[in-house]
């Protein structure tokens, strides 16, 4: 799922982001009521093969006044806060949720050059975990591939850019209209990439807001469901073998939270005019059977075997090789690459992939396989070390046993980790963190003497735990 809160701005002087009906957060509020909705989400699962992929989400609404390095720096500020809840979650929740951006940007609510700068932040922060570009292609070419005119200044080339160029970026595109024409938009974008220049898109999910339309009344000729959406973005990369995806993965739809009807009436029913501050409250509702299902995800673990045997098309995974900057538009101030292409213009060195063959991301045949490798992380979960934020584990480790205790992190030689709760009575209670996911509660280990009010607790290089002068071994 993805939680979209708003549009960015400021508040409490500091980087922010409006919330319908609600006084703005802070960046730093957001991640912390993300970091509650994961906590809430682990005490309530009811079946421990259920794992939550979960977006923090922003839109480009209402950003054409704001300052481009402000913008840039907005982006950077977004970037750190969702890889600090991704790590978080990482350490005390890998079995219940993962973290990604997500960024629900439109070309009918600012100029393409305001949301590549809100971007490029975000791609250009360290570490930060791959995003949904949950994003429209409003006004967007239905019959030509050449780079034509979208709404509000963008085209062909700005929607792949934003939406595929930039290394964070995993499409998810609005495919709202029933008639199919959003889709075909899509499929269009990426015969244009492809053929133009040389980088044809891979989409991991598309968007729907039946949901959404169904809680304002209607929204009649933009009422997808979920099901049709999907399909109709499958039809149509089918109908050119330059742009055949055999498979899509995901499939989302949206909902408004608190049944905020106003809202979600002004978000449905009037998209292509909204340059308000308050943007979009939205949950997107992943319905993805690879995220869902333990069905869905040995398809895709299939899907990916078989794609690694079989190879990518020749040149198609340069971008994955190693981590490159985007080409970005003329005379940008934060471009860490060349200069952008023009509109229809074929790189020399360019070739049509050939037909059928579709470049997937390195080691993965799902979104969230992708993500991780997108990043450059490493196979395991970035583990902390040392003393951490005592934290009960729903079903392992009680808020009683953690009352009172001095907690620490010790990761362990094999890849994995510990989490300790050193308590007064000088017991250690262990749960095991797997790189895997799996998460199980191991023997108490009682310690020689309990530790002295002040004393140190730490990891050691082994593994262990030292209190003091004891050493433990924590198993």
């Amino acid at each position: 799922m993805t939680l979209f809160f708003g549009s960015p701005t400021t508040s409490a002087g500091v980087q922010g982001v409006t919330v319908w009906g609600a006084p703005n957060l802070t960046v730093a509020q957001v991640g912390q009521t993300v970091a509650d909705f994961v906590r809430g989400y682990a005490y309530c699962r009811s079946d421990p093969g259920h794992r939550l992929l979960i977006g923090i989400g922003i839109s480009n609404s209402a950003i054409d006044d704001d300052a481009d390095d402000w913008l840039y720096a907005h982006g950077r500020a977004w970037g750190t806060m969702v890889r600090d809840v991704a790590h978080w979650v990482a350490t005390y929740y890998p079995g219940h949720a993962r973290i990604h951006g997500a960024y629900d940007f439109e070309p009918s609510w600012s100029s393409p050059w305001k949301a590549h700068h809100w971007m490029a932040g975000y791609d250009g922060t360290a570490g930060r975990p791959a995003l949904y570009a949950n994003a429209s292609a409003d006004g967007c070419p239905t019959t030509t591939a050449t780079g034509g005119a979208c709404d509000n200044g963008w085209n062909q080339w700005w929607v792949w850019h934003m939406g595929w160029e930039f290394d964070s970026a995993l499409p998810f595109p609005q495919i709202y209209a029933t008639s199919g024409v959003n889709a075909r938009q899509r499929q269009l974008v990426d015969l244009y990439a492809t053929v133009q220049l040389g980088d044809g898109m891979y989409f991991y999910g598309t968007t729907s807001q039946w949901g959404a339309c169904r809680q304002v009344g209607s929204c009649a000729g933009t009422d997808n469901t979920i099901h049709r959406a999907h399909d109709q973005l499958v039809w149509w990369l089918a109908t050119d073998a330059r742009t055949r995806q055999d498979a899509v993965d995901g499939m989302t739809d949206t909902a408004g939270t608190r049944d905020r009807t106003d809202a979600m009436s002004d978000t449905t029913r009037r998209r292509g005019r909204g340059r308000e501050r308050g943007a979009v409250v939205l949950a997107a509702l992943v319905l993805s059977a690879v995220a869902a299902s333990g069905r869905g995800r040995r398809r895709a673990e299939r899907a990916a075997r078989a794609h690694r045997g079989r190879g990518s098309a020749p040149g198609r995974d340069r971008r994955h090789a190693g981590r490159r900057a985007p080409r970005r538009p003329p005379e940008d101030p934060h471009a860490g690459g060349g200069p952008g292409r023009p509109a229809g213009r074929v790189p020399a060195t360019a070739a049509p992939r050939p037909a059928g063959r579709r470049r997937r991301p390195a080691g993965g045949g799902t979104a969230h396989e992708a993500a991780g490798s997108r990043v450059g992380a490493a196979d395991a979960p970035p583990w902390e070390s040392g003393r951490v934020e005592c934290e009960p584990v729903p079903g392992l480790l009680s808020a009683a046993e953690v009352a009172g205790a001095a907690c620490v992190s010790v990761p362990q030689p094999d890849g994995t980790n510990r989490y300790l709760a050193v308590a007064p009575d000088g017991v250690a209670r262990t749960v095991a963190f797997g790189a895997d996911g799996r998460v199980r509660r191991l023997p108490d280990a009682p310690l020689a003497a309990p530790p002295a009010p002040g004393e140190a607790v730490a990891p050691t290089p082994e593994g262990d735990l030292r209190v003091g002068a004891q050493v433990v071994d924590i198993g």
